[in-house]
């Protein structure tokens, strides 16, 4: 890979969405699912309602962090209940 091939900028609205979509992600996995959620629907409407990243692969990229947050939020969320009910069987 050359030189030119590569990116000149990296837009500074995709590097903290995407943090936070990731963040998101942990959150999920370490914390709670209720607040992956969140995060994953604040940086939907972040980036739905500001049309930032302006490149489209960014913009995907984002869209399929902060959806991986969202469903992992709800999988978390489901693990949880799920546990709870076998608790509840002994």
């Amino acid at each position: 890979m050359d030189a030119s091939s590569l990116p000149k900028r990296v837009s500074g609205a995709f590097l903290l969405l995407s943090f936070a979509s990731v963040s998101g992600i942990l959150a999920s996995i370490f914390y709670s699912g209720y607040l992956a959620i969140a995060i994953g629907v604040v940086v939907q409407i972040i980036a739905i309602g500001t049309n930032r990243p302006t490149s489209p692969s960014n913009r995907k990229l984002v869209n399929y962090l902060s959806t991986a947050s969202i469903v992992l939020g709800g999988g978390a969320i489901l693990l949880g209940i799920v546990t709870e009910f076998l608790a509840s069987l002994r």
